[in-house]
């Protein structure tokens, strides 16, 4: 299980996955891990390793939902921390910002 860290950092770039927290870093790139798995719904897409799973929201725009700017996406992501902290406090460690493919960080949860 990963610990809960309030200043953990996260950060995917493709098919990578790392978490920092407080300096210790673990890797689904370093040589003793697996890859990570990538598994996409309609709205988000999940990096899944043994340690750590980071959800990405698609910029997408349905009829029940509006993830087409960061902003919803941010917002999005908080509330879904929120909501699911309560119950599940140590496996939501809060709302990330990972390399977006266009340059500027998309939240993650």
């Amino acid at each position: 299980m990963v610990p809960d860290c309030p200043g953990a950092r996260r950060s995917c770039c493709h098919d990578e996955v790392t978490w920092t927290p407080g300096g210790s870093t673990l890797s689904a790139a370093r040589p003793t891990a697996a890859r990570p798995s990538v598994v996409e719904t309609h709205v988000s897409r999940l990096y899944l390793s043994d340690e750590l799973v980071v959800k990405v929201k698609k910029p997408v725009r349905t009829g029940f939902l509006d993830f087409s700017t960061r902003a919803g996406r941010e917002r999005a992501c908080a509330r879904e921390v929120e909501l699911n902290r309560r119950l599940s406090p140590a496996a939501y460690l809060g709302v990330a910002h990972v390399p977006g493919a266009d340059g500027p960080p998309e939240p993650a949860v």
